[in-house]
Formats: C-alpha cells, structure tokens, sequence
C-alpha cells in the first residue's frame, strides 16, 4: 500500500549539478521488506558526501537509492515481517541509512534505527548517525585508539571531529588536538569541547606546532580529512607505532613533489584509509551498537551534545548546502521536514479560523479542515521569501511609551467592538506574540492570511506554554495557550503523578509523556502587523472568551547567543511590550483536579492542563514554526518531548469512528452557517454563537458520559500493553 502513495523528495535536475540544480520532486513512497522500516522522516543531516554525490563524484553502493541523504529522525510508520523485535510502529527513531533520507519517507533496515531518547530534538537526533557512528569507527576500530594515547583531528570543527573530540574526551586521551582556519574555530574546539590545544593552518605550521607540543613525540593517532595537502605534515606530526585514518580527501589525492615518506619506516606508520556507506550491514550495525552501548547514555545525561550550526526547511535546502559548501560553520547543518500532507489515516493540516466570540466555532473549523481533503503543498521560490525582517529597535522602543497600542490592555476590547476604527488608521501597527501552530507560516501567514512585516525572536519569563484548550476528542483534544508560570516544579506537582481518568480500565492506563510544562519559559516570535490584520488575530483566535488578550514583556536574545545555549531565565536584554494570548484559567493547581469535569460552565476549561496530548499534527505545526524561525536548541528539544495522542486500541478506533459519525452532521451545519451568516469582520451573530458552544458542551458531555467509559481515553494516550 505505501508503495502507491507519492512523497516529497530532494532531487537534481538532470541527475547531477550545482546547488542551485536542487529541487523538491513528487516520488513514489519507498516499498519495505523484510527487516525493513518505513519511517516518516522528521528531520535529516547533511554531509559532506552529500555534495560529491550532487556533483556526481561519489561512487554509491549498489544499494542505495538516487536520493541523497544518509542519516535522519523520525517515526515509524510500517515495518517489513523480519523486522527487529525491538522496534514497534510508532516509535521515535534516528538511523542510518545508504541513503534516502532527502525526503519523507525512508525504508530502512532496522538493524540501523535507535531509539530517540526524549532528551533529544529532532535535529539532534538527526545529526548522530553518520557523524557520531563514523567518529566511533575512525577512533576505535581503524584508529585502535586506547585510553591514555594522544589524538589529532584535522577539520576541528567539523561535526565528525567534534563528535570524535568527545569521544576521546570522555574515554580518558592523554592530549586532543585539532586544526582548524580560523581563530573562532580554534577557540570553539578548546573552550567550548575541550580540546588540549589548537592551531590554525592558515596563519600555523600546524605539524611542527604538533612537533613543540608534544616535546618530539608526536601524537599516536590522526584523523584526516585533507588528503594530499596533510600527508607529510601527517607523517612528520605521528608518534612511533602511530596510526593515522584517512576519512576524505577534500585538499586534493595527488602529493605534491618532495614528499619524504621514509617516517612510514622509521616511526613504524600505519596509514589506513576507510568509507562508512560502502561497508556491509554487520559492519555497521557493530558499530550502531557501540554507539548504542557507549554513547547513548551520554546523550541523555548532556555529556555528549550535538552541536547544530543552523536547521533549514527543507524547502531551502539550496541555501543549506551552499552553506556547507562555504566551509564557515562549526557543527552539524540540519534539514527540517516542513512541508506536510495527509497522513495514512486521511489526516491533515487543520489549522483554520474563527470568528466565534468563544473558541468553539474555532474548534469546529478545524475540525472541518481535518476532515477535509487537504491539497499537497505548490513548493515554490515564494516559499522562501515568506520571512520579514527582524524588527527594529526603535520599532520595539516604541511599544514602552505611554499611548503605544501595544501597552493598551483593553486594545482587544476596542477592536472587538470596533471601538478603534474611528481613531487609528488601519496601517498602525501592534506587536503580537505568537507561540504555537502561529509560529508555523503556513498557519499565520498561509491559512489565516496575516502578513506581518516584521519579526523578532524572543522568551517570555513570566509564561509557560500549556495544552489546555478544549479541541475534539479522539482526533484534536487540545490546542496551545499560555498561562502565568509557575517557576518551581514543586508548586504544582510532577506531570508524572498525575492519575489516569478513574472510568478507565486498569489494564489501559493513560501514560503521561510530557515534561512538565513549568520547567521552560516560554519561547516564541513577536509579529509586527497592522491593526487590521490584529484584528483579524482577535477575531480568529481571541473572540473575547477563548483566550484573554495580555500584555507581556518581551526579551529579545542577546547576538551572542548561540543555538546551544541554554534559555536565560533572567534575560539581560532590554524587554519590550507585546500583546498576547493567555488561557484565562487562572487555577494555580490545575493538574489536580479531576480529569473528567468538562461540565462547566462556558468559557470551558481543561480541568487537568497537564493530562491532555495534543495531535501529532498540531505538535509539528508548532516544531515546524520553531525551526523556520531557528528558534534555541534547548527549547526545540523540549517541545520535542512533547508526546502525541495516539489511539492505541480497538475500542478508540471503533470510539473515534462513532464519535465522528454522531457529531460530523451537525458539526457541519455549525460551520456552513458560520460561513454564510459571517459578517465583513468575519465574526457570526450572537445566537449562533450560542449555538456553538452549546453544542460543544453536548458534545464533551457525550465524551465524559458515554464514549471515555466505554471506548477509552480520547484525550491521552493509552499505553499499549499487548505483548
């Protein structure tokens, strides 16, 4: 059945060129077999073998397909009859692979996948495999690196070096070098990973450098990615019974005159060079578990770190690999998968409008989204210009003075009421911070037509960002909001305490996946727009019951700020003020109240605002919008441990089927009269209004009272306890 589905997919225009040849194609999904997985890719790695294979000078093995791309994360969505036990649809994974990964779906041997540990991004995740697995390989089994001896790695900076520079760190070398062309380099490779000492090999002799550092003896073991231009500096720099690998040949593979190659007798030399992708299964599955065994450990408690330079869609995926090409960056340069179709299961981008006063006709559209067919993305040049530029200071001074609009805390009273109209021109401007699926511009800018002109990374102290925003059960049971944050975890309890729905059946516990939501300050992207598109905002999303329109304070990231560093939880950056949407429930203990108590009285609130999972679909508009924007690592990896719903069992399958078929119809005379009784604002009368959120509460009645009980958990995943 996969196999007559199409993809997204990298591709070269006649089969071989520049950069400038990439484009995104229409593929067929790839079939599996035997130990084979089909994953769903969230995110892949770029290398160096990469642009060879581009330009046509990489000789591939025979059983690797024509799409670039070797190493990436994701989930799996099918496994072939002779797959690894270990491995169940559904899992987070990362792997190898002889490539494929330039696309969206990969099949892939399951002797090669490793299961994600939460404490990882996607791009992290994506960035181990081929880096971290050729690092292992070149240290340990070529290299026969023992604790105590002495390292040298050429390209420093390189993702390969940086791994292989923690690898010996953490198994007790004597001394690491590294070389590198510029200072920033060198400084990143000792500061910031620990190397002994580095030269840099524009302004150095880096070999007799090597030489003085190590009073003669040289060092016993050198990783080179040079070629030609290193191989007498290699000699010159080893120690006696030294090893040095061989990895690429990117100074070139013909020596120049002179070379003495008499050190290979006297220093008793081995010179062995090595390639990953060409080698067999066994190989690299050997060396998989090492990395399983070793390395992964270290990955979970933050002593190994993966060093992201920058995360691209994978719509730009032009831009990344000039990048790569201009040798200036320090770690590994990451593709996100952005572009989105249907899923299997016919669900799709749902993210939509409303203009009901209380967010229930919002919830309603995007119901009606998800059940409509949704139409594949047009990947355009436009795609890559969807981007303002970052706001100005002055524009963000302005927002502190006394009548700015965007210290008026009745501002979206006055707009609701059109109150504004008559004293501000529409092409005033408000600050309006966004934080989940706005994030995403297919969502902001695309499906709710705002067009902002400028934009600004920030983090927020005083919010956390929380799920507890009504949706549909079985299919969208939350949506994103923010509420006042807590700042220790011991205020409100541990998410992992919470207890499963009390009608649930004792062998289908609720797991709780999620981190708590108070332990990250929230982070998110100031949008400049006009008032009339605020407006809209207010109308769509606000509506003067679904959330509750704040001012907040606002800390842009200082410029030195690296991807890696962590969130600062006391910004030293000047603040600025900015409009935004908070969950109006103020409860201070909101994970201790009973889980099944959706009769209240309007505006409805998630009793529990830790307990429900939002869909996978609406976590990836929100991890999507957080790499478009290259928002901070650590907070990418802490919306990545966000878990989705997922239904786990029969009874919710035959539930949500139910479910859809009783509440579809009148779902859809709501919607077709909200569109046709709309008003040039956008906003529905009253008495639909009412409508809709009467048949809200009917409808989340229905689930507490009949469907939780007797189908399951529509809200939470249910952990599956099937052998």
């Amino acid at each position: 059945m996969a196999g007559t589905r199409t993809m997204k997919a990298v591709a070269v225009k006649g089969g071989t060129g520049p950069a400038d040849a990439l484009y995104i194609d229409d593929l067929p999904v790839p079939p599996i077999s035997g130990n084979q997985a089909l994953v769903k890719i969230k995110a892949f790695g770029l290398n160096r073998m990469d642009l060879l294979q581009r330009e046509g000078q990489y000789p591939l093995p025979p059983q690797a397909p024509e799409t670039m791309g070797v190493e990436f994360s994701g989930t799996i969505e099918d496994l072939g009859p002779d797959a690894n036990g270990a491995f169940k649809v559904g899992d987070e994974v990362f792997g190898l692979a002889y490539g494929g990964a330039y696309a969206q779906y990969i099949a892939v041997s399951t002797n090669m996948l490793v299961h994600k540990p939460a404490e990882l991004s996607w791009e992290e995740a994506a960035g181990i495999p081929e880096t971290w697995i050729t690092a292992t390989q070149a240290l340990y089994l070529v290299g026969e690196y023992k604790p105590g001896q002495s390292v040298l790695w050429h390209a420093g900076a390189s993702s390969v070096s940086i791994a292989g520079i923690q690898l010996a760190k953490a198994d007790g070398a004597k001394a690491i070098y590294v070389t590198a062309g510029s200072d920033e380099k060198i400084d990143f490779c000792v500061k910031k990973l620990g190397a002994t000492a580095g030269f840099n090999y524009r302004t150095q002799d880096w070999s007799a450098e090597i030489q003085k550092a190590t009073n003669g003896e040289g060092v016993n073991i050198i990783v080179d990615f040079i070629g030609a231009n290193y191989f007498q500096g290699n000699l010159d720099a080893a120690a006696k019974d030294g090893r040095i690998v061989n990895l690429a040949f990117m100074g070139g593979v013909k020596l120049p005159e002179g070379v003495n190659i008499a050190p290979f007798l006297r220093k008793r030399l081995r010179f062995e060079g090595s390639t990953l992708r060409s080698r067999d299964e066994q190989y690299q599955k050997k060396l998989r578990d090492t990395l399983v065994e070793h390395a992964l450990p270290k990955f979970k408690d933050g002593s190994f770190k993966v060093f992201v330079e920058k995360v691209f869609p994978m719509e730009q995926i032009i831009d990344a690999h000039k990048l790569m090409e201009s040798n200036q960056t320090k770690g590994k340069i990451i593709s996100k998968m952005t572009i989105q179709l249907p899923t299997s299961d016919g669900e799709a981008d749902l993210e939509g409008t409303s203009p009901s006063k209380f967010n229930a006709l919002q919830t309603f559209r995007r119901l009606w989204e998800l059940v409509t067919p949704a139409r594949p993305e047009d990947i355009s040049s436009r795609e890559t210009d969807r981007y303002p530029p970052k706001t100005t200071v002055r524009r963000r001074r302005q927002s502190i003075a006394d009548q700015s609009l965007d210290r008026d805390e009745h501002l979206a009273e006055k707009v609701a009421s059109h109150q504004i109209e008559e004293t501000v021109p529409p092409e005033k401007t408000v600050l309006y911070l966004a934080y989940g699926s706005n994030l995403c511009a297919k969502t902001f800018q695309g499906k709710r037509g705002i067009k902002p002109l400028s934009q600004i990374n920030v983090v927020v102290p005083t919010l956390q960002l929380t799920f507890d925003m009504p949706g549909i059960p079985y299919m969208e049971p939350c949506f994103a909001a923010t509420r006042r944050r807590t700042h220790s975890t011991e205020e409100t309890g541990r998410v992992g305490n919470i207890e499963s729905p009390a009608d649930a059946d004792a062998s289908e516990q609720s797991t709780l996946l999620s981190e708590d939501p108070t332990s990250m300050p929230l982070v998110g992207v100031v949008y400049e727009v006009t008032i009339t598109d605020y407006a809209k905002i207010i109308a769509t999303e606000g509506g003067g019951g679904g959330y509750k329109d704040i001012v907040v304070d606002c800390y842009p990231f200082p410029k030195s700020q690296s991807p890696t560093d962590p969130i600062p939880e006391h910004p030293e950056t000047k603040p600025f003020k900015a409009h935004t949407l908070l969950s109006p429930n103020e409860n201070p203990d909101p994970c201790h109240l009973a889980v099944t108590d959706h009769q209240l009285p309007p505006p409805y609130r998630r009793p529990k605002s830790c307990y429900a999972q939002p869909s996978a679909r609406y976590l990836d508009l929100i991890n999507t919008g957080a790499t478009e924007h290259d928002l901070p690592l650590p907070y990418r990896r802490y919306l990545s441990q966000f878990q989705p719903y997922r239904i786990t069992t029969v009874r919710q399958t035959f539930g949500k089927a139910i479910f859809v078929a009783s509440w579809a119809p009148p779902l859809i005379v709501i919607l077709s009269l909200s569109k046709l009784l709309a008003g040039p604002d956008g906003r529905s009368p009253p008495w639909l209004v009412w409508a809709s959120n009467t048949l809200f509460y009917v409808m989340w009645s229905t689930y507490d009272n009949f469907f939780a009980p007797i189908f399951g958990d529509g809200e939470r995943t249910i952990e599956d306890t099937r052998s």
